[in-house]
């Protein structure tokens, strides 16, 4: 069975991480290819962050970012498959079932 994906305008990630005033220092953009716990090897759209009020400061921007834009349709259920994963020294929010795209 094959699911289909659900993109995310890679703008709308770009712009909220610019408000936030990142440069890569305190997130990254993954390529479409984390495979989160149970997921069966299906990969999907991930942000890499240092902490947790990093990856909270984002997701209010992003809300923000897409407000303005007036794209706020995909916002709730996107904020809903929202998952983490701790990587020790950082943390990785993924969404299951979205890919970045554009």
């Amino acid at each position: 069975m094959t699911k289909t994906l659900t993109t995310i305008p890679q703008y709308l990630i770009e712009d909220a991480l610019d408000a936030a005033g990142w440069d890569g220092d305190y997130a990254t953009v993954g390529d479409n290819t984390y495979s989160g716990r149970a997921m069966y090897g299906m990969r999907c759209a991930s942000i890499t962050f240092n902490t947790l009020p990093d990856l909270a400061r984002f997701m209010f921007e992003l809300g923000v970012v897409a407000h303005e834009a007036d794209d706020e349709e995909n916002l709730t259920p996107l904020v809903r498959a929202l998952q983490t994963d701790s990587m020790g020294t950082g943390l990785v929010a993924y969404f299951p079932g979205y890919i970045f795209e554009g």
